[in-house]
This record gives C-alpha cells, sequence and structure tokens, in this order.
C-alpha cells in the first residue's frame, strides 16, 4: 500500500494531520509522501516555517490533480484521482477503518485531511517533531526569555471563528486572568490573540502582567504564517494555557509540549 497526503485548512490543522502520518508509519511500516499546499489559509511553505521531519517526506504541492477537491476548481482534481489512485478520501474527519489499521491492502491511497484521520500513537509532547527554522526559534527565545515559572498562555480567538467567539467571551477570560492574579501574586500573562484592538485593551488592563509581540494577523503571507508559528511556540512553552472554545490553535499549542489547558467556555 501507498499513502499520499495533502494536509489542508490552517497551521494547525495540517500539523494533526501530519501527526496521523506519523501514526500511519509507526503503526504500519509505510512511509508516506506528504505534499504541502501554499494556500491563503496557510501562505507558506513547510520548509519555509520547520526543519525536515527526519522520518518523513514532505514537499511542496505543485500538481494540479493533488490538491484538494472544491468547488473553486470545479472539483476537477478527485476526477482526475479516479484515474491514478485507487482509493481517494478527502474531508475534516475521515474514520480510521477507511484507510487503516486492518491489515488491508488498499493500493494506492490518496487522502486530503485537515486534521487527524488515523489514531495518534502519542498525544503530547508534539514538539520534537515539529522543529521552527532557526531564525524564527530565535524571536521565539526572545519572547520566552521573558517567562517565569508562573507564566499563564493565554489565547483568544476572535476574527474567523464564531463558535469561539460566542462559546468563550471575554468576560470570562478576565475573571479566569483575575482569578489567577488572587490567586498567586507573581502570575503573568502572555497574549496570543487575532484580534488588535483585543490587544490594545488588555494591555492597559494588566499593563506589565502581561507579555506580547507584535505580530501580523493576516496569514495571507510568509511573513503572517512565521508569526503564527513564533506565536504558537510561546502559547505552548507557557506553565498553562487559557485556551478557547472549539480553537485547533489552543489544543495543539497544549500538545506541542504537553502543557495544562482550560478551555475557556460558558
Amino acid at each position: 500500500m501507498k499513502l499520499t497526503l495533502v494536509p489542508y485548512a490552517g497551521l494547525c490543522n495540517r500539523m494533526n494531520a501530519i501527526m496521523s502520518a506519523l501514526s500511519y508509519q509507526k503503526k504500519t511500516g509505510i512511509k508516506p509522501t506528504i505534499f504541502w499546499e501554499k494556500t491563503s489559509d496557510c501562505c507558506a511553505w513547510f520548509d519555509e516555517l520547520f526543519e525536515p521531519i527526519p522520518s518523513l517526506e514532505i514537499g511542496r504541492l505543485n500538481d494540479f490533480y493533488l490538491k484538494p477537491s472544491e468547488k473553486r476548481n470545479l472539483y476537477l482534481p478527485s476526477l482526475i484521482r479516479t484515474f491514478i489512485f485507487d482509493k481517494s478520501f478527502q474531508g475534516e474527519k475521515i474514520s480510521n477503518e477507511n484507510i487503516l489499521i486492518n491489515g488491508k491492502n488498499l493500493g494506492n491511497v490518496y487522502v486530503s485531511s485537515s486534521n487527524r484521520f488515523c489514531p495518534l500513537c502519542e498525544t503530547e509532547c508534539l514538539g520534537r517533531h515539529f522543529v521552527p527554522l532557526q531564525h524564527i526559534q530565535e524571536r521565539i527565545n526572545a519572547i520566552t526569555s521573558q517567562y517565569t515559572t508562573d507564566t499563564i498562555g493565554v489565547h483568544i480567538r476572535r476574527t474567523d471563528n464564531v463558535a469561539a467567539i460566542s462559546n468563550s467571551p471575554i468576560e470570562l477570560f478576565f475573571f479566569k486572568m483575575n482569578e489567577a492574579i488572587r490567586n498567586n501574586s507573581n502570575v503573568n500573562f502572555f497574549l496570543a490573540t487575532d484580534d488588535s484592538q483585543l490587544k490594545s485593551e488588555i494591555k492597559r488592563k494588566y499593563k506589565d502582567r502581561l507579555i506580547t509581540f507584535d505580530s501580523t494577523l493576516n496569514r495571507c503571507s510568509r511573513e503572517g504564517m512565521e508569526d503564527a508559528v513564533v506565536e504558537l511556540w510561546a502559547l505552548s512553552l507557557c506553565a498553562k494555557i487559557l485556551g478557547s472554545s472549539h480553537s485547533t490553535y489552543s489544543s495543539f499549542a497544549s500538545k506541542l509540549y504537553g502543557r495544562p489547558i482550560e478551555t475557556i467556555a460558558q
């Protein structure tokens, strides 16, 4: 059996799919071939953000027939794939029985996924697989050098996630942050958010207790994607994370280095 994987959607969705590929390889001994596409959701190639993963081959997606099928490409890639692959799966959630782990030889298989498609062999400390490029790591280090053992990460997702906005109101984040201060006078916070006005408001409210960095909020550029990696890693290295509901970014940050997460939800 041969597996070709195309992860899609945002950064953490793609990293979840790649973790499934690693688990697939560990369970079956078959090395997947992975193609990473540069899109408006994630406007940088994998090799522009991370060092190679030694056990995987991750190339740049240039062939039209490998692209995820969607309305804007008239779903033509999936039609072409019927002549190339024996089986083809696409979707946010693909059931485990679709592809593996039942020992069945499905031949030449194509998967495009924005999430896990295989049970993970590990669910935390994923940071050992994904290593930011040196110049990105140096920016991460500049932020985390300001941390103490009491630094709490706060991820407030706003501009593009309706579920996070409705289920994780700002007032609940303030309540939890104020509670942390009452319990520990030494606590400080690293803030990751996609809302610049909210960032300014929280800076005024928490002043010297708040650590931030000036990031490019638009992910439609390589600079914006580098900033996304910096912010994700900075969040993942806090002692604890206060995360947004329905946010892959929050949950993946906690898994990178096994940090505890409290999802703020009403």
